[in-house]
């Protein structure tokens, strides 16, 4: 509840075979995402493998090193933040240096690790079940970072606090998977979930299909995710419906055709209900802001 986080830099970097990072520290936190090839991470005296898929937290004035291991090199979304604002935020910048050479007034710029003391742990690598969703979430703070619309920091600002809830939500996620007998099927059931936005889903059918009773089926999905399986559906489908909304110029009535909804103003009904205004709205609200 004290965050007031400031993003530094975020960007969706492609970077070369033939660069590596040596051994350094950052003064801040850095969220690393490998979206594609491998790499060997080394964080302290631990050595990861890294992959597509693979999420890091790499924390203040920790030791972490960098070597590609794919001759194509390889793709990281990444961004550089404050958990909490603080007076020097914006003059604090990227380091690349090992603590032995960093000067005192650099030193200085070290941030709290925060999280040390957080009821959550969060490891240097973080366990994402949903990593298109977290791969979303991220895009949308490279966006609002890069391109600078009006009111930039304060929209950043609130992406990044809708990821951070995200990847908390998922620390949560693999603690009760652990507990949960019924995991592996409720993660089978959430990802038909996520792959069938075009339609609608009944309880009854993926009882049917999954062998198991609607009570027990609500019950342990709703104990691993926050909701009913029909409602996850609903919110995976308005998802998809609010990026084609954003990032095409497809009617309404197609978006809606598309996604299962029974009919254009169902679908605006939905979708207003989960945003709180219409997906023409949200359209002329995005279209209009590069026009400023």
């Amino acid at each position: 509840m004290q965050l007031s986080p400031y993003v530094r830099f975020a960007i969706d970097q492609h970077i070369d075979a033939s660069w590596h990072l040596e051994e350094r520290i950052i003064f801040d936190y850095e969220l690393l995402y490998i979206k594609e090839g491998k790499l060997r991470i080394t964080v302290e005296d631990t050595v990861y493998k890294a992959g597509p898929g693979d999420v890091f937290l790499f924390r203040p004035n920790r030791r972490h090193s960098m070597q590609p291991l794919s001759p194509q090199g390889f793709r990281q979304p990444h961004l550089h933040f404050d958990l909490v604002w603080q007076e020097d935020s914006e003059q604090v910048f990227i380091s690349y240096k090992p603590l032995e050479q960093m000067s005192p007034e650099e030193q200085k710029m070290i941030r709290p690790d925060i999280l040390s003391e957080s009821d959550i742990p969060l490891p240097d690598k973080l366990e994402i079940t949903d990593i298109n969703m977290f791969e979303q979430l991220l895009f949308e703070v490279i966006f609002e970072f890069e391109t600078q619309l009006p009111y930039a920091q304060l929209s950043t600002q609130g992406a990044f606090l809708r990821l951070w809830t995200f990847i908390l939500r998922q620390q949560l996620l693999q603690g009760n998977i652990k507990n949960e007998p019924q995991s592996t099927l409720m993660l089978e059931i959430r990802h038909l979930l996520n792959t069938s936005t075009g339609q609608t889903v009944s309880l009854d059918e993926l009882s049917s299909r999954f062998n198991i009773s609607k009570y027990h089926l609500v019950r342990s999905f709703k104990k691993l995710f926050g909701m009913s399986p029909i409602q996850y559906h609903q919110r995976c489908r308005l998802e998809k419906a609010k990026n084609m909304v954003l990032y095409t110029m497809f009617p309404m009535t197609q978006i809606a055709s598309e996604l299962g909804f029974e009919n254009p103003s169902t679908f605006t009904r939905a979708f207003k209900n989960q945003y709180q205004q219409s997906p023409s709205q949200l359209r002329r609200t995005f279209t209009g802001s590069f026009t400023v």
